[in-house]
């Protein structure tokens, strides 16, 4: 009895399209693969699947028709630099490279803060002190952020009772 209980748990018993009986009998579960007395029959149940998502094929195949722009780009900020500090009160110059070049419908959108930035400003003059987070995204045309690039910088004012630089 025990080996067919450990048999069935590990599915070793006979293939699916066998019957399967079941008796209760003085309060012990009992299984066979042959009908017997006052045995009752087990049907089988369906095992609940879910199918594997593989994501919306409308949807991949407009982005891909419609928006045509390389799989990947490669932003640069050579200024600034993530970490870098500068004095307060000097202007922070901002230099950016993407490759490849950003097709026509989409858009680069800088942020300093949180704030959207003109992406043809140059410098950004007058920061208060303490740390700036300044995120680089290039947007596709229905609004979706392709790539993104993001550094932190810190402007400090210099102490009047310690050393100038």
């Amino acid at each position: 009895m025990r080996i067919l209980m450990v048999m069935l748990m590990m599915g070793m018993i006979l293939p699916s399209c066998a019957d399967i009986y079941r008796k209760i009998e003085d309060g012990q579960v009992i299984f066979s693969d042959h009908p017997f007395d006052g045995a009752e029959r087990i049907e089988e149940r369906q095992i609940n699947t879910v199918p594997a998502y593989t994501g919306n094929p409308s949807t991949d195949s407009d982005s891909q028709t419609k928006n045509p722009h390389p799989a990947a780009f490669k932003i640069t900020l050579a200024s600034p630099q993530d970490g870098q500090t500068y004095a307060y009160g000097t202007p922070v110059p901002l230099a950016l490279t993407i490759d490849p070049s950003v097709p026509p419908g989409d858009h680069v959108v800088l942020m300093l803060d949180g704030q959207a930035l003109d992406p043809h400003t140059g410098t950004l003059n007058q920061l208060d002190r303490g740390q700036h987070n300044l995120q680089v995204n290039i947007s596709s045309a229905k609004g979706l952020v392709i790539a993104s690039k993001a550094v932190s910088f810190t402007v400090y004012q210099h102490s009047a009772m310690g050393p100038h630089p």
